[in-house]
């Protein structure tokens, strides 16, 4: 089996697929022609002798037509028409025929005696010359025999116009000039006899008509194995892998195609028209024709299947290589127009719309129709791509809204967009990728400042913790050298104000991460506030600063962690004792605003505030520039953590040197 395959590789293999496959599509095309011959003269339904009769029939009236369309009405005519059909000299017309005219008059006869000829016929038929004599010398017409009716022999002519079952029609067609034709058979069995070929080629259909289907079914399947086997052949040589295609390879397969079948259809026609009569030559001549078109058509399907192969069908095709030129165009196009600014392209859009109208309206002038129809069809030409167009738009703006709200993580679809849209929507992505890495880097690096305050001050904790320690005993212990306490509280003041710091900055950085724990619980300000001022009373008035209170009566209630906003508060009035101007009024004020509880510190620094209100809520940042004061920086940024983690907001306001923090609570009931 191995070494078959590989012989059919070889150019002896594939000639030999390529006939036996000529040879099978041959049998298969006269199969489909005895089918229809077999149909059409009904051998699946008459008996040999039937048809054979029926044959004869129409062969006695076609030698009717070919003596009456002669002048001369002589064998002369029939002999050159047998001639042609047959293409054989020696043709034998086994027929006696006569031809008489209405009057009775005999015209030709095959029989030379006439005292032989009988009474009694095989056939008889009527037909009449429908051109006259002047017709064909005025104008050149050649004679049209029209036959009337086949008739029975021993019916006379005066009698035919009442003859049964056609009466009414030979009534009308017989006229003059009408002629009436017998004619008698007697086959003969030589090979060159008319009759005897008609029958043999009815016998023979006959006996095939049973099975000329299996052979064509089985003929069908064998040239669908061939031609498989020979397109998978095709190009290729036995142990190679490279493809080998034939010499035409490199015309343009639609090229070669439309020229090979253009000039297999020229060959047929001229062979219909050379002879347009029915002969022996004609069918030879179509024959050898149509064996020819099958050999170039499967050569075509070969050089297909090589093309197909290498991948070059289209690529290197007429019609390939002009559709890429006039893709290049179109690109080179489309380029130019998409490097036209948007407002531009969208001008030259609104103007080549208004021109179709007034084209519309020019060619539509007179009919009201044929407007409704080119309005219409601009309507379908037009709506679709407005519509694609607000689609775009829409997917833009949802994208839009999405990088407002806040969701980084929405993409958005730029797959059919074109132009300006998509590049809008690839900007739009880029933007959200932009700012999810700006936020993961922030917030890496957020958590990389708090993981190294927390460690620092974890580590810095313990050498503290021994140094106030020590100070402390240090200031305890008696001296005689009384500068030894003195350096010793200081130890001791700077230590702890060292403490404060790094627990501010742990708590700060709790805060500012969420991971500082708050427990919500109802809060009474009217009680809080009054605490508070009590608390730094002394110390305002040692900073001779006058403090405003002003709260309502009626109790306000609001969910906060007591601890957390005693810090907050404890800030702010810690930053007023810091920094106010002495000799000023600090007012603190309480209210109930709808559904929210504000609570307002105001004062006036001390120090020019050239800072604005953002910039002092960042981490170190100082309103006393020069540092003469204690504070670390952290109390503002401290004081709006823990507001937000109790679900306020905390808000700083710079009004020259006007101080003032609003913190805003819901209120509960």
């Amino acid at each position: 089996m191995k070494t078959l395959k590989k012989f059919f590789y070889t150019n002896i293999g594939k000639h030999i697929l390529f006939i036996l496959t000529i040879l099978f599509s041959s049998l298969f095309i006269a199969c489909l022609i005895g089918i229809i011959c077999l149909d059409e003269g009904r051998f699946y339904y008459d008996s040999e002798q039937t048809i054979y009769e029926r044959q004869i029939s129409g062969l006695l009236r076609g030698t009717a037509y070919r003596l009456l369309a002669d002048s001369s009405h002589n064998e002369e005519a029939l002999d050159n028409y047998y001639y042609g059909v047959y293409y054989n000299e020696d043709i034998v017309l086994d027929i006696d025929y006569l031809i008489k005219k209405e009057d009775g008059t005999v015209v030709a006869s095959s029989i030379l005696d006439e005292s032989s000829i009988t009474s009694s016929w095989d056939y008889a038929g009527v037909f009449r010359i429908t051109s006259s004599k002047k017709d064909i010398e005025t104008y050149g017409v050649s004679s049209q025999i029209a036959f009337i009716a086949d008739v029975y022999p021993d019916i006379e002519l005066k009698t035919l116009s009442s003859y049964d079952g056609t009466s009414d029609q030979i009534a009308d067609w017989i006229q003059r000039d009408y002629y009436i034709f017998y004619a008698n058979v007697h086959p003969d069995s030589s090979a060159k006899s008319i009759l005897y070929i008609e029958y043999r080629a009815i016998h023979l259909l006959y006996q095939l008509r049973f099975l000329i289907y299996p052979i064509a079914v089985l003929s069908l399947i064998l040239i669908v194995i061939l031609f498989v086997t020979l397109m998978k052949v095709s190009a290729r040589r036995p142990d190679s892998d490279e493809l080998h295609p034939g010499p035409l390879h490199r015309i343009p397969y639609d090229l070669l195609f439309t020229v090979t079948i253009t000039l297999i259809m020229i060959a047929y026609a001229a062979i219909m028209n050379e002879y347009y009569e029915p002969s022996s030559f004609l069918i030879f001549s179509l024959i050898l024709l149509t064996v020819i078109t099958q050999c170039i058509l499967l050569g075509l399907c070969m050089g297909l299947a090589a093309r197909i192969k290498d991948l070059s069908l289209l690529p290197k095709s007429l019609i390939g290589r002009i559709f890429k030129l006039i893709w290049k165009g179109l690109c080179l196009l489309w380029k130019g127009i998409h490097s036209i600014p948007m407002i531009w392209r969208t001008t030259i859009i609104t103007i080549s719309l208004a021109a179709i109208n007034g084209i519309i309206l020019i060619i539509a002038y007179d009919t009201i129709e044929g407007a409704i129809v080119l309005y219409l069809l601009e309507c379908i030409l037009v709506i679709p791509p407005i519509l694609y167009l607000a689609i775009q738009l829409r997917r833009l703006q949802k994208a839009g809204i999405a990088l407002a709200d806040g969701d980084l993580n929405y993409h958005t679809e730029t797959k059919g967009m074109f132009w300006d849209f998509k590049k809008h929507g690839e900007n739009l992505n880029d933007i959200a990728k932009g700012m999810t890495a700006a936020v993961e880097k922030q917030i890496k690096s957020e958590r990389m400042k708090t993981e190294l305050i927390t460690n620092v001050s974890h580590d810095l904790k313990t050498p503290l913790t021994s140094i106030i320690s020590y100070s402390t005993l240090i200031s305890e212990e008696p001296c005689d050298n009384e500068h030894i306490h003195e350096y010793s509280e200081v130890l001791v003041r700077q230590s702890e104000r060292l403490k404060r710091l790094i627990e501010d900055l742990v708590e700060a950085s709790k805060a500012a991460t969420g991971n500082l724990e708050v427990l919500l619980s109802p809060c009474d300000l009217s009680i809080l506030i009054p605490q508070v001022t009590g608390e730094y009373e002394q110390r305002l008035s040692d900073k001779h600063l006058t403090l405003m209170v002003k709260q309502p009566e009626e109790p306000i209630h609001i969910l906060a962690d007591g601890r957390r906003l005693w810090r907050v508060l404890d800030n702010l009035m810690n930053n007023i004792c810091k920094y106010a101007q002495p000799e000023t009024r600090v007012y603190l004020t309480l209210e109930q605003k709808e559904q929210s509880a504000v609570i307002t510190f105001k004062n006036t620094s001390s120090a020019a505030l050239d800072l604005t209100a953002d910039e002092l809520m960042e981490r170190f940042v100082r309103g006393d520039s020069s540092r003469n004061t204690e504070g670390n920086g952290l109390g503002l940024s401290i004081s709006r953590s823990l507001v937000e983690l109790q679900k306020g907001t905390f808000e700083l306001v710079i009004d020259g040197d006007l101080f003032k923090v609003i913190l805003t609570f819901p209120v509960t009931e």
